[in-house]
């Protein structure tokens, strides 16, 4: 919807100034005046689209720094007009400024952050909603920095674990690819210039695989290519979505990574929310978007649809049919016990350590596999150069 900016009078004339979103200037105008205001002046106006690209770190240091100056009665506009001079990240900066103009012309600093939802989520504007009531920004803010901590580790962890087998792959492919296209042809011109007819079968796999290799690529890299491109417009849907992140719950030895990583957000946003006071209910939808997988979230908005027909939190976990046995047995506990916000915490920590733990068995048991294909792929290609040496020079020895 369009952003108005207007300047107002309320009852006693005093003059405020502020931004409101609206259909039309009638409603705009309709919504004010419930207010109790007297429109001065009226305009549209565009607030500045903030782009993606603020790294984690930058983000991090934002909001620990306001948390600092909040705690020290820093007036608000300052510490925001401070902090976009000293952030590295140009994006952040302009983000705060704006926010800042906003604040100083009477909007809710809650408010504000919301204009920019690619930096600063729903979920931490709906902590800072409720801090902006209970007084306590400060806290929040600090909460919100360690949770932008604690997700951001939870993915780095997730992503090396990923990413090694992928190394050692490209690595090996890379080597035997180097042996195969720069050293056997050498070879082999080699030992037929010595006189050699007949090359060993693992020579001849090697040289009939490199001649054979362009053919092979000119068909798989289209098909890997089409391929990647399916899985980009599936992901457009949110069937196709649900799908994927469904299936990379399924997959061996991985599946359980994403489970546990996506079930570790979910309880310590439900947690922080729970604990700064906020509804069951937000809460519930508010952390069904730091999911990070679609199944896991359409698994949580169940259980908020559940809870919102009068039912319990066990009974809308089970029906979702998402969350572990475990997971919804320690919340029946909470909730009978009225300490949910703790549990939660506790759970975020619980499936954080035990992603952590499947992580570390993950690389234990793919460590060695992958090297022994390492080293026989590059064995393979050494025994295709070296067997015809061997033969030449038994030949000359004879």
């Amino acid at each position: 919807m369009p952003v108005y900016a207007y300047v107002a009078r309320d009852e006693a004339s005093v003059e405020t100034r502020g931004t409101v979103e609206g259909a039309s200037v009638p409603a705009v105008l309709r919504e004010l005046k419930g207010q109790g205001l007297r429109i001065v002046e009226l305009s549209e106006t565009a607030l500045p689209q903030i782009p993606r690209g603020v790294a984690e770190a930058d983000l991090l240091a934002f909001y620990r720094q306001l948390a600092a100056m909040v705690a020290t009665d820093t007036p608000l506009v300052e510490s925001l007009r401070l902090l976009a001079g000293e952030t590295p990240s140009q994006t952040l900066s302009e983000a705060a400024s704006s926010v800042a103009v906003e604040v100083e012309h009477g909007v809710r600093f809650s408010e504000a952050l919301s204009r920019y939802p690619r930096l600063f989520p729903p979920t931490y504007a709906a902590l800072v909603r409720s801090a902006e009531t209970t007084g306590r920004l400060d806290e929040v803010l600090v909460r919100i920095a360690d949770h932008i901590e604690q997700y951001s580790t939870l993915a780095r962890r997730v992503l090396i674990t990923l990413a090694y087998p992928l190394f050692i792959c490209l690595l090996a492919l890379g080597l035997v690819s180097f042996l195969e296209l720069f050293v056997l042809p050498k070879f082999a011109q080699l030992f037929t210039e010595l006189g050699v007819t007949e090359f060993p079968v693992v020579t001849q796999v090697l040289l009939w695989s490199r001649h054979v290799a362009p053919y092979f690529l000119v068909g798989i890299v289209p098909l890997v290519l089409l391929i990647i491109l399916f899985l980009r417009l599936q992901r457009r849907t949110a069937q196709g979505r649900y799908t994927q992140d469904y299936r990379k719950l399924r997959v061996p030895l991985i599946g359980p990574l994403y489970h546990y990583a996506a079930l570790a957000r979910v309880s310590s946003t439900l947690g922080m929310l729970l604990g700064s006071g906020m509804g069951v209910l937000e809460s519930i939808r508010l952390a069904a978007g730091t999911a990070g997988n679609e199944a896991v979230r359409l698994g949580t908005r169940q259980m908020e649809a559940a809870v919102a027909a009068g039912e319990s939190l066990e009974e809308g976990m089970k029906a979702a049919g998402i969350f572990p046995g475990f997971m919804v047995a320690r919340t029946a506990s909470a909730e009978k016990g009225g300490n949910l916000p703790g549990a939660f915490m506790e759970l975020g920590r619980y499936y954080d350590h035990l992603m952590d733990s499947r992580a570390r068995t993950f690389t234990t048991i793919i460590e060695p596999v992958l090297l022994v294909l390492l080293g026989g792929a590059i064995l393979f290609v050494v025994m295709g150069v070296f067997l015809p040496l061997v033969q030449v020079i038994s030949q000359l020895s004879s």
